[in-house]
């Protein structure tokens, strides 16, 4: 699980004990619905948001990803209020389905059985972690620094 942070170094290393998390990045149902967004940002700021990976928003950057964000809370307004969101396949490795408790589909592919791996999502879940990112990043235009998503 990535955890995001306001700083105004993409290496917070020195101080990382210090600094706190103001939300965290994990391969679940809200991350999910939203990846194809996280890569239509990361083709416009070269930054790509990942529980694994590091990505730095500064700048103009930051700019992009507050915009990310206001386009992101209407798509997420139009959702109903809970589904199920299809995270991954066995096949694909992406996930344990013991460990996150979810919900299993057997399909069939190429004549062989493949589980979809769904996660229960909740509208009010992608809005909570969107709220908490547009924070992080309303605050660290507020102090002239950067919003990092820092991966595991």
């Amino acid at each position: 699980m990535g955890r995001v942070l306001i700083t105004a170094s993409d290496d917070p290393r020195p101080a990382l004990d210090e600094l706190e998390s103001v939300a965290r990045v994990s391969p679940d149902g809200v991350y999910f619905f939203l990846r194809d967004a996280i890569e239509e940002l990361q083709e416009s700021t070269g930054q790509l948001i990942h529980p694994q990976r590091n990505a730095f928003f500064q700048g103009e950057q930051l700019f992009e990803l507050e915009r990310w964000l206001a386009a992101n809370f209407e798509r997420a307004a139009c959702q109903s209020s809970e589904w199920n969101q299809r995270i991954g396949t066995e096949a694909d490795g992406a996930v344990s389905a013991p460990v996150l408790g979810l919900l299993v589909a057997l399909v069939r592919s190429r004549r062989r059985e493949v589980a979809v791996i769904y996660r229960r999502t909740t509208r009010n879940d992608v809005i909570a972690f969107l709220r908490d990112i547009a924070g992080a990043a309303r605050t660290a235009r507020e102090r002239n620094e950067g919003v990092l998503f820092l991966g595991e």
